[in-house]
């Protein structure tokens, strides 16, 4: 059963509350105000109590070379300690699954390995049928990685594989509420079926993680298998199925893995360049000009948990295109970022009203990196970027510039509404993230746009405080900056949740000006002040 209540205010509604309704405005002075006394509440109002660490997990050390084939043959397969306490989340919580599951862990000086047994009863049951990669792995029975390799109960990174090979990686944020699905990294994965049972064997560079340097490291880890045909899922660390399909991704109170030693990160440098020759000829003329363009993308691991990308003259050319999409409403449409440049390191700059992923349009975004190098679609050159994202300590820090050169449509196009003309522009971005107890952080963002005669700078504050495993809360205030705009050009946003096996509460109260317009970022409604909460319970 499920019961919600959700008050909020459109345009003409908006003008009449403005004389003393009860959604009256807040001065942008009370609004910070509110979001601090909340802050400062909360860890009055509930008292933190983390669970304790109860599952750990060992790696074994290998000197062999280790081939990733799906055959689990090589001696230190064997040597390696057996992980088999798997536990059902769904349907029957905290059983053992109804089918057998083993993993081995191995590491050598470059690679993590993972080594999964998956008996079954009925091998010829097993359900697969996808191949794409970052397809719909979770409706086939499939076995799944999640490292936290800061141990920070925050962010991580999460591998799945299905029984045929296909393979999907997820960057992790905010304990697992937020996701970059359109994240890849380099890994290697082999399966292979026998009479009663298939293994996976998983191979992760240590070059593609980002992690603190340490001659002895521990990682967060959570490790699990599904079984479609039984619509059964389960677990080596137990997560209440409370939290639905987000289970699988939460990096909070999860085991912990054990015995990583002496492993040297390298200084990853990748270079991608790129040459394109061509011709162009006027007929009418009768003129024939060669043409070449150069560019180049640079990614150099400044340490082993800080990443700097540049590019040249980029090339975006092979990016996957666009999904298709039909807008019957007055909103803009939102479209997930897929240029490698700028998802590196996504999750850092992500400021906004919370998402559950990144395919779904938020309420706001102070940052929307699609903002840089296109409008109205078509493709605005970009001359050169640069970026810095990764952790210092407890600090996450992403630092961005990207310069774009004037744009013109052609001659061809006569329709007003088509015209695009962009000048030379440059945008940058400051964003710095301090972690704050077990979970939690305190953050803030600057944005800049400016060309020669205008600018649009926009920047804030959020927090995220999370006491224990279900108790959850977030707020952000924000204020954009435009010539002759003075008042209306904030954003507020406060909420929270909690929830146990049976019963769940989420409220939050939003509140964005009429002209707060960040341009750089994505709001789907200006002028809005809404409370929302929600009671479910099953």
């Amino acid at each position: 059963m499920t019961v919600y209540f959700s008050f909020w205010n459109r345009l003409p509604l908006c003008r009449i509350l403005r004389n003393g309704g009860f959604f009256h405005p807040m001065g942008s002075g009370f609004k910070a105000i509110c979001l601090a006394v909340c802050c400062l509440l909360f860890p009055l109002i509930v008292g933190a109590d983390p669970s304790s660490i109860k599952y750990t997990a060992e790696a074994y050390r290998t000197f062999q070379a280790i081939e990733v084939d799906g055959d689990l043959t090589e001696p230190d397969w064997q040597n390696a300690k057996r992980i088999g306490q798997f536990v059902q989340m769904e349907p029957a919580e905290g059983q053992p699954m109804t089918e057998a599951t083993e993993v081995r862990i191995l590491y050598d000086e470059k690679n993590i390995y993972f080594g999964f047994t998956c008996f079954d009863s009925d091998i010829s049951k097993v359900a697969a049928n996808e191949m794409r990669r970052d397809g719909n792995l979770w409706d086939n029975d499939n076995v799944f990685v999640l490292l936290d390799t800061y141990d920070d109960q925050r962010s991580g990174f999460f591998f799945r594989v299905n029984p045929l090979g296909a393979m999907e990686d997820v960057a992790i944020m905010d304990n697992g509420d937020s996701r970059n699905e359109n994240w890849d990294a380099v890994w290697d994965c082999r399966t292979k079926a026998n009479e009663k049972y298939w293994t996976a064997e998983i191979g992760i560079p240590f070059s593609q993680l980002r992690f603190d340097r340490s001659d002895v490291m521990t990682w967060g880890m959570n490790m699990g298998r599904s079984l479609m045909r039984n619509q059964e899922e389960g677990m080596w660390t137990p997560v209440s199925r409370a939290h639905g399909w987000r289970a699988r991704y939460r990096t909070a109170n999860i085991g912990r893995l054990v015995g990583l030693k002496g492993i040297a990160p390298s200084r990853n440098l990748e270079l991608l360049p790129y040459v394109l020759p061509g011709v162009s000829r006027i007929e009418a003329e009768d003129d024939t000009n060669g043409e070449l363009e150069l560019g180049l993308d640079v990614k150099y691991g400044l340490t082993s948990n800080l990443t700097a990308d540049l590019t040249f003259n980029t090339d975006f050319a092979q990016v996957e295109a666009d999904e298709e999409q039909v807008n019957l409403t007055r909103f803009n449409l939102f479209f997930p970022e897929k240029r490698p440049f700028f998802l590196e390191g996504a999750g850092l700059f992500d400021f906004g009203i919370p998402r559950t992923s990144f395919r779904r349009p938020p309420p706001l975004l102070l940052f929307y990196s699609r903002r840089i190098g296109l409008a109205e679609g078509h493709a605005v050159p970009i001359i050169t970027g640069g970026k810095i994202t990764g952790k210092v300590g407890p600090y996450g820090i992403g630092l961005l510039n990207v310069f774009t050169d004037k744009f013109h449509t052609d001659a061809s196009v006569t329709d007003p509404d088509e015209i695009v003309n962009e000048p030379r522009t440059n945008y940058s971005v400051l964003r710095m993230r301090r972690d704050l107890f077990s979970g939690s952080t305190v953050g803030l963002i600057a944005v800049n746009k400016q060309n020669a005669d205008t600018y649009n700078r926009a920047g804030g504050f959020d927090v995220a405080y999370r006491p224990s495993d279900n108790i959850n809360f977030r707020g952000l205030w924000a204020r954009t900056f435009e010539d002759d705009v003075l008042d209306q050009r904030d954003a507020l946003y406060f909420g929270g949740n909690w929830r146990n096996e049976n019963l769940r509460l989420d409220g939050s109260y939003i509140d964005i000006g009429e002209n707060f317009e960040p341009e750089v970022g994505y709001v789907r409604r200006q002028d809005v002040r809404r409370f929302r909460g929600e009671v479910r319970f099953t």
